[in-house]
């Protein structure tokens, strides 16, 4: 998939190297996202019977980002978007929002009319990078340990 500056491929077991990388520089996503997993490797495969889509973002050659999407979660049968890290060096320069936009244009040519995210609610910054995508505020779930913002983009 391409979309203006960057374009993807699937991710491979040698990208995992640059996952746990990504993982390094976002302290924040390593504290929230690999709390209960021994690294990265069991991580990515907790995330195998979802069927989602892990992708390595690559912008004129260079490899700047990962991503993981659902086409269909198991909850709502909709498309989610679980993961958008992006390399220090790259942010705030409109990849993250290239990521979002190419993931979000495929889901409406598969006929779905909405993408949904889940955020934690404490995790704001999270949540302004998703508005500035274009998502919106839905509702707030509570599980045993978080309350979750989710956000749908409608398409």
């Amino acid at each position: 998939m391409e979309n203006g500056k960057v374009q993807s491929r699937k991710m491979e077991f040698n990208d995992l190297v640059f996952l746990k990388k990504l993982a390094d520089e976002s302290p924040e996503w390593k504290k929230e996202e690999l709390i209960n997993y021994q690294d990265i490797t069991s991580f990515v495969e907790s995330y195998a019977q979802l069927k989602g889509k892990w992708r390595v973002w690559e912008r004129e050659g260079e490899t700047v980002a990962i991503s993981f999407h659902l086409d269909k979660a198991p909850s709502n049968g909709k498309p989610w978007i679980g993961t958008v890290l992006v390399t220090k060096e790259f942010r705030r320069t409109d990849i993250g929002r290239g990521i979002i936009q190419g993931i979000c244009k495929e889901c409406k040519e598969l006929g779905n009319n909405v993408v949904f995210a889940g955020v934690p609610i404490h995790q704001s910054e999270w949540m302004d990078f998703l508005s500035k995508c274009g998502f919106e505020q839905l509702k707030v779930e509570k599980s045993e340990d978080y309350s979750y913002m989710i956000m749908i983009y409608p398409l």
